[in-house]
């Protein structure tokens, strides 16, 4: 019985070292990559934003995986995380040109990235932060989508939905700006 207990906490500290060991790897070259797109001009500034959340995502989450580790759902849920970030920032950074000519009309695939993206950033913040900060975002948010109904001191412009969800990771005031 103590050996399969001692085998089971070897089996733990060996996935716990290689996750520490990615998780090392991943944020010396974020520091790597920071570091030197002080001295070079690497990439323009919103493709430089879109590298630095993906490396931000993808290090929030394996955080979390590491924290959750030997829970399942918490893996699966973390690497469908992690996956989900880097195709939506991988999108953002191959299309990016093509989505800011494509802002008054954006494309399926404009929204529906859009949208993971903006899940992708509260729930990263959640797990960061706790559930305070991404419910203030959230309510800005349903705020910009709906202050169109308020009164004329507080009413804001009304945009569709497809225009929301692409102008949130188009413009350094948005998800690319300050906030990151």
């Amino acid at each position: 019985m103590t050996e399969e207990r001692a085998g089971l906490d070897v089996q733990k500290v060996t996935v716990n070292t290689k996750l520490g060991i990615i998780i090392t790897v991943i944020a010396t070259g974020a520091l790597i990559y920071h570091l030197l797109s002080t001295q070079y001009f690497l990439f323009d500034i919103m493709r430089h934003q879109n590298v630095h959340l993906a490396l931000v995502l993808t290090l929030t989450f394996l955080f979390t995986l590491q924290e959750k580790r030997g829970k399942r759902r918490w893996f699966l849920l973390s690497v469908l995380l992690i996956i989900l970030s880097l195709v939506t920032t991988g999108y953002m950074f191959i299309s990016y040109e093509a989505i800011l000519l494509r802002t008054v009309l954006p494309t399926l695939s404009d929204v529906l990235i859009g949208i993971i993206l903006i899940i992708l950033v509260l729930e990263a913040t959640r797990q960061a932060f706790g559930m305070i900060l991404p419910s203030l975002c959230l309510l800005f948010l349903l705020y910009t989508a709906f202050g169109f109904l308020l009164p004329p001191p507080l009413e804001v412009l009304q945009f569709s939905p497809d225009t929301l969800s692409v102008m949130e990771f188009k413009s350094q005031s948005d998800i690319l700006g300050q906030p990151l």
